[in-house]
């Protein structure tokens, strides 16, 4: 059987898969939104009105972070483990689809429901609240940025995904990453100087640290040094790329 390649209908088909799970939605569309008014309602009610559209804008960037922490960490890990679960990746095979091809539209089809859950997120935001207008370059890093995150977390729920390979344990580990890496990177409004010392050096490898608290400087048009932040980057896509490689190792060891 000539090997399917990459098409709209299989794209299709996976964007289907992940509205077909309600807390991918939930996780990452209306949970961002509900903390977000929650917080500016609530934990801003002190500041000064003068210092009120700043002090939004960087709530905004923080808990921005979770669509791509829910949608690509949690969504594809669950969902992926599922499919493994069941033995459809070698359904899939046997009918002519390469397993990188279907994990192509996956990624296309996450980062798609992500790019829409991020539009509407920014739209309701700038709707309901006076926010600082960002530059153009603004726009582009925060951008940038939430692609990458979402690239790293790809490969990490990838690898929890193929070393579980059963639904229940990998949707366990993945939430509580999802969680402790909402609370280190500040986006349940802890900040990392808040932090104890230990969890305050995780912290300082967390790339969401560093766009829940310095990225509003960005769009404030403050020179920025990137160096740190960039670093952050590389550490947690190095760790996360580990995990996937080992996964993939442990497997074909097992299958020996």
């Amino acid at each position: 059987m000539k090997p399917k390649t990459l098409s709209l209908k299989l794209i299709r088909l996976e964007l289907v898969s992940i509205l077909a799970n309600w807390f991918i939605p939930f996780f990452g569309v209306v949970f961002p939104l509900l903390l977000g008014i929650l917080l500016v309602s609530t934990a801003l009610s002190d500041v000064p009105e003068a210092f009120l559209p700043e002090a939004r804008t960087g709530l905004m960037l923080s808990i921005i972070q979770i669509i791509p922490l829910a949608v690509i960490l949690l969504g594809h890990s669950s969902i992926y483990s599922q499919e493994l679960e069941n033995k459809i990746p070698l359904r899939m095979r046997l009918f002519g689809f390469p397993e990188h091809v279907t994990l192509i539209a996956k990624l296309i089809a996450e980062f798609m429901f992500m790019t829409l859950a991020i539009i509407l997120y920014v739209v309701v935001f700038f709707n309901a609240f006076e926010l600082i207008i960002p530059s153009s370059k603004a726009i582009v890093v925060t951008v940038v940025t939430l692609y990458l995150e979402g690239i790293i977390c790809f490969m990490l729920a990838h690898g929890v995904a193929n070393f579980f390979r059963k639904f229940g344990p990998t949707y366990a580990v993945t939430m509580v990453i999802y969680f402790a890496l909402m609370m280190i990177g500040g986006m349940m409004g802890l900040q990392s100087s808040q932090l104890p010392a230990s969890l305050r050096f995780i912290a300082s490898m967390l790339p969401f640290t560093y766009v829940s608290r310095d990225f509003i400087d960005i769009w404030k048009g403050i020179p920025y040094s990137y160096a740190p932040f960039i670093q952050s980057l590389i550490v947690l896509g190095s760790i996360s790329a580990i995990v996937l490689v080992l996964s993939i190792i442990f497997r074909k060891n097992r299958a020996v």
